[in-house]
């Protein structure tokens, strides 16, 4: 993978992502099922995308805005040491999806919301997202 330029580094926080990164590496080193790669835009400017089934509804960390059950459009992902809701026993995990809620307002939603999900760990198929 990449290693990020000086001033593009993962994100760490609950930022937004930084649009257009030169450096936004698809994840492919994770244990557990992998998100579907679309091969095209995710609808986060430079970001490539990535098809995820949210298994749970889900509320975005910064908004609240909700997004249902289903397949929905992933522009990436990030370790922001903030503790996941648990929807099932043994389920924990800090990393965060930056996509559309519902209403189209971009925000941070759960890992364990997926399908794909691992604990502890990122998703493959998803970039890591750049601040």
């Amino acid at each position: 993978a990449p290693t990020p330029s000086a001033s593009e580094t993962p994100v760490t926080s609950a930022v937004t992502p930084k649009p257009n990164p030169t450096n936004a590496a698809v994840v492919r080193t994770s244990t557990g099922q992998a998100c579907a790669e679309n091969g095209g835009a995710s609808g986060y400017p430079g970001y490539p995308g990535a098809v995820c089934t949210f298994w749970q509804p889900s509320a975005g960390l910064t908004t609240w805005r909700t997004v249902a059950k289903g397949s929905r459009l992933i522009a990436c992902q990030a370790d922001l040491g903030v503790p996941n809701p648990a929807y099932a026993a043994n389920q924990a995990n800090t990393w965060w999806l930056w996509a559309q809620a519902d209403d189209g307002t971009w925000d941070w939603f759960p890992e364990t919301a997926i399908a794909q999900g691992d604990s502890g760990r990122p998703v493959n198929g998803v970039a890591q997202c750049m601040a």
